[in-house]
């Protein structure tokens, strides 16, 4: 078992920040993590619901650049959080976080209702599976550095099996292709 440990450190992306998003929600046992979902005022970088029917936005930054951009092109989207505006679309979400690399964002510039998570590394990782075989796993290094605040105590309503088969086929996927991609080059 001498190659158990050996690790490949990715890049900080947004697809490696994705899997960081769905590696955290399911920590927490999150029904669904959908990326790229048209819901939220608009497309979410990652969704996320419980079983109980509570929705979570992530909006991940690359960037300094790239957050402050978020305030001047979504306005409309902060502004309704900020005021924690519910009216009569169901499909604001209870909670909204930011995620981004470990130093980009300074969390003083984080508004109140939003969540905060940093993270410092991706890596692909030899682990040794429950029937003690080698095998290949992608392992987060994250940090949650401000916990979001609910906005609402609504609840989505339209979570069903196809969001789960969706979710599962989703990110097996995309360990699938990270794992091949960065295995290759080594």
């Amino acid at each position: 078992m001498a190659n158990v440990g050996k690790h490949i450190e990715l890049p900080l992306n947004e697809m490696t920040l994705q899997f960081t998003v769905y590696d955290f929600t399911s920590d927490r046992q999150h029904f669904a993590s959908i990326p790229f979902l048209t819901i939220c005022l608009g497309i979410s970088d990652v969704f996320s619901f419980t079983r109980a029917g509570i929705g979570h936005d992530f909006e991940i930054k690359i960037s300094l650049a790239d957050f402050k951009a978020d305030f001047k092109n979504k306005k409309w989207k902060h502004a309704c959080m900020d005021r924690r505006w519910v009216g009569s679309k169901p499909d604001i979400p209870n909670y909204f976080w930011f995620v981004a690399p470990e130093g980009i964002i300074p969390i003083k510039l984080i508004p109140e209702y939003a969540g905060f998570i940093e993270v410092s590394t991706v890596t692909i990782e030899n682990c040794v599976n429950r029937y003690d075989k080698i095998t290949k796993g992608i392992f987060t290094s994250h940090s949650v550095k401000r916990i979001a605040t609910r906005l609402h105590r609504g609840k989505f309503n339209k979570i069903d099996k196809f969001s789960k088969q969706l979710n599962s086929r989703y990110w097996t996927l995309m360990e699938n292709y990270l794992m091949q991609k960065y295995l290759e080059k080594k």
